[in-house]
C-alpha cells in the first residue's frame, strides 16, 4: 500500500508538471500567436515556427495522453491491488475472528474447569477440616484416657512398690525366722542324734547284759 501510494504520489507529480507545461505552452502559444500578426513580414519563418510549435503541441498533447493513459493503468493496477489486499484483509480478520471465538470459549471451558477444580479443592479442604476435628477430638480423648491411665498406673505402681516393701519386710521375717528354725532343727537333730546314741547303747548295754545271763 505504501509503494502504491509512493507511485500515486510519483504519477500526481508528473502530471501537474505536465499541466504546467502545457499552461507555459498554450501562454507561450499566445504570445506566439501575438508575434506573428506583428512580424507578417517573416510570414515564412513564422510558419516554419507554427509548424514546429505544433509538433511540440502534438507532442505535449501525446505525451500528456500517455501520462494521463499511464496514470489510469497504474490507478486501476493499484485499485485492482487494494481491492486483493482488502480481500485478503477481510480473510484475515475473519480468521483472526475465529481464532478468537475458540480462544473465548477454550477460555470459558478452561474457566469452568478450573471453577469446579476449584470447588473440589473447597470441598476436600472442608472434608479435611472435619477429619482433622474428629482426629483432633479423638486425640484429646486419647490423651485424656492416657493421662487418666497413666496415673492410675502411677498410682498402681505404688500400691504395688508398698505392697512389695511389705512383702519384702515379710520375706525378711520369715527368713529370719526360717534361719532360727533351722537353727533350732539343728539343735534337736543333734539332740535327737545324741538321744538315739544314749538308746542306743542303752540297748547295747543291756543286750549284753541279756546276753551275759544267758550265758550262765
Amino acid at each position: 500500500m505504501e509503494r502504491q501510494r509512493e507511485q500515486s504520489t510519483a504519477a500526481s507529480r508528473e502530471l501537474d508538471s505536465v499541466k504546467r507545461t502545457w499552461d507555459v505552452w498554450n501562454l507561450k502559444e499566445r504570445d506566439w500567436a501575438k508575434d506573428n500578426e506583428i512580424l507578417k513580414a517573416s510570414h515564412s519563418h513564422n510558419v516554419e515556427w507554427m509548424q514546429a510549435l505544433q509538433r511540440d503541441v502534438m507532442e505535449t498533447k501525446d505525451r500528456v495522453h500517455e501520462l494521463r493513459h499511464d496514470h489510469m493503468s497504474r490507478s486501476k493496477a493499484m485499485a485492482d491491488e487494494a481491492a486483493a489486499l482488502r480481500g485478503q484483509w477481510q480473510k484475515q480478520v475473519e480468521s483472526i475472528t475465529d481464532q478468537l471465538h475458540g480462544f473465548e470459549v477454550s477460555t470459558a471451558l478452561h474457566q469452568r474447569d478450573l471453577k469446579a477444580f476449584a470447588q473440589q479443592r473447597l470441598d476436600d479442604l472442608h472434608m479435611m477440616e472435619q477429619a482433622l476435628s474428629t482426629v483432633q477430638t479423638h486425640q484429646l480423648r486419647l490423651t485424656t484416657a492416657l493421662e487418666e491411665g497413666f496415673h492410675h498406673a502411677q498410682a498402681e505402681v505404688s500400691s504395688v512398690g508398698r505392697r512389695i516393701d511389705q512383702v519384702d519386710g515379710k520375706c525378711t521375717a520369715v527368713h529370719t525366722h526360717v534361719d532360727v528354725l533351722r537353727t533350732k532343727l539343728f539343735a534337736l537333730e543333734r539332740e535327737h542324734s545324741q538321744r538315739m546314741e544314749s538308746v542306743s547303747s542303752m540297748f547295747t548295754v543291756f543286750a549284753d547284759a541279756m546276753n551275759v545271763k544267758l550265758v550262765e
